[in-house]
């Protein structure tokens, strides 16, 4: 005799839902690997696309004369900084070695007396050179005692003096001092 088994209905169905169910994951998870790699794909070209834009636009020769040019302007406004720079501090060391200079002038022309009149002076960088005339040698040598109170003279003499057409012509030399002198000066009118 045979047995009968009444829930072997019941039985074989549930081993058909776990095998069911098992291909259906499957086929989700193939479907799913499908899908991630066709919007995987569709990135790519999207990018690839980009790319050969850019690439294109690199290679256009109109856009790579615009960027050689700015580069060439670019470097000229380096060099007109690196000029401007070097100017600025080219100026400064004339402003510090500047013997000669306004304040000067004004205090020779502070201390000539009234009956002398200037017709020339030369500046060098170590000395001064005055010419001019006088009505009378008293005013010539006054003229010289007023320069020698001039701090940054080293050193005021008369070179010479000649009587010409009712007025006398001299020449005065100065010597300058140097910087470290005056620097020195400078630093005792502080105190």
């Amino acid at each position: 005799m045979k047995d009968l088994n009444f829930f072997n209905h019941y039985t074989e169905s549930k081993k058909f839902k776990i095998e069911n169910i098992y291909y259906l994951f499957i086929l989700f998870l193939l479907i799913s690997i499908f899908f991630y790699s066709f919007i995987n794909q569709i990135k790519i070209n999207n990018l690839s696309k980009k790319v050969s834009n850019l690439k294109t636009q690199v290679e256009n020769e109109e856009i790579k004369t615009k960027v050689n040019k700015l580069k060439k302007e670019k470097d000229e406004i380096n060099k007109v900084e690196k000029n401007i720079k070097q100017l600025k501090s080219l100026d400064e060391f004339i402003k510090k070695e500047d013997k000669i200079n306004e304040e000067l002038i004004k205090d020779i022309n502070l201390r000539i007396p009234e009956n002398v009149f200037l017709i020339s002076i030369e500046f060098n960088l170590s000395s001064i050179e005055i010419k001019g005339i006088s009505g009378d040698k008293l005013s010539i040598a006054q003229l010289e005692r007023n320069l020698n109170e001039i701090k940054s003279f080293k050193n005021v003499f008369i070179s010479n003096i000649y009587f010409e057409e009712n007025h006398y012509s001299f020449s005065l030399s100065i010597s300058l001092k140097d910087e470290d002198v005056k620097d020195d000066e400078k630093k005792d009118e502080i105190k």
